[in-house]
């Protein structure tokens, strides 16, 4: 499948540079539609984006990041300040070793800061990165920006966070900055969630999640969430509002930034929800060690059908 894939990716890359010499030096830059057709990666499943980037629109990745707080959830780590809810450098989600500010601040990533601003009542800093990806994932010649808008909110503030994250995800919307040629506001493509899941009651899923019922929207955008016990506690709220889950990890998995980084990434080049699940659980592997099966589990849609082959019956 993957040398299948491979082949696929070269030959329309192939395609995408003869068209775009066709096309002319003089729209090298600015990316330029290859026929109609949509693509087949998790934009496939929400259109208007597809064709927002296919017409130039960037790929904008809004990410809410309530900080870790020793007082809401128990402990959340050995170094000092990994708990303490206003504290940017250090904590646990945002300045520290895997936080997320922190993480894709790093220069090899690719990652360039756009924007770093204090925030205002619960949201303590906002920071904006961009990327150049590609655009052969999107059916365009030429470059494709993806932006990427990280909200750090204090740490007993998880639910206000979550809340945002939940409405973004129901009814899109659009965030301003200030990019290099002024002032900007685009659409949200996508909207994500890293952190302390606020539903869980003393880190264990509730019998009955403490959230309103779901209705269908129009606006739904697509979501992710690398929180733990996601897929238990509120997938099916945002699967009802019509919002496509590219990624819900169910179990006690630890919201890390690097998971984070491959999320964006597999967002930016379009990737199919089977891959961004999929790197999800190979990046968790290499970080923790844990077995690929129970990594599998944690982070696929489904429990794989191999988990637990092989295990003794009981009688």
């Amino acid at each position: 499948m993957r040398k299948l894939q491979r082949k696929f990716r070269r030959g329309f890359a192939l395609l995408s540079v003869s068209v775009g010499l066709i096309t002319g030096a003089a729209n090298a830059q600015a990316p330029t539609r290859v026929g109609e057709g949509s693509t087949n990666g998790w934009a496939k499943k929400a259109p208007d984006v597809e064709g927002a980037v296919r017409s130039g629109k960037p790929v904008v990745v809004e990410v809410f990041v309530p900080l870790c707080s020793d007082q809401k959830g128990g402990k959340c780590g050995k170094h000092k300040g990994a708990g303490e809810p206003e504290n940017l450098e250090d904590n646990l989600y945002w300045g520290a070793v895997w936080g997320a500010r922190r993480y894709l601040d790093r220069s090899w990533l690719g990652w360039k800061k756009v924007e770093q601003s204090a925030g205002s009542g619960s949201v303590l800093e906002r920071v904006v990165l961009s990327r150049d990806v590609s655009g052969s994932r999107w059916g365009t010649t030429g470059r494709v920006e993806q932006i990427v808008v990280l909200h750090a909110y204090h740490g007993d503030a998880g639910r206000e966070a979550f809340d945002a994250f939940r409405d973004r995800a129901r009814s899109g919307g659009s965030v301003s900055f200030s990019g290099g040629g002024g002032a900007r506001s685009e659409a949200v493509s996508v909207v994500g969630f890293m952190g302390r899941n606020p539903l869980l009651k003393n880190g264990q899923v509730p019998r009955k999640s403490d959230l309103a019922e779901a209705s269908e929207s129009p606006s739904a955008i697509p979501s992710f969430s690398i929180a733990a016990f996601s897929r238990e506690t509120f997938g099916a709220w945002l699967a009802q509002t019509g919002s496509p889950i590219l990624l819900a990890p169910r179990g006690p998995v630890a919201s890390e930034a690097y998971v984070l980084h491959e999320v964006l990434k597999s967002i930016g080049e379009n990737e199919h929800t089977w891959r961004i699940w999929q790197e999800a659980a190979d990046v968790y592997v290499k970080f923790h060690r844990v077995p690929r099966e129970l990594a599998k589990v944690y982070w696929a849609p489904f429990i794989p059908k191999s988990f637990g082959a092989g295990a003794p019956k009981s009688d």
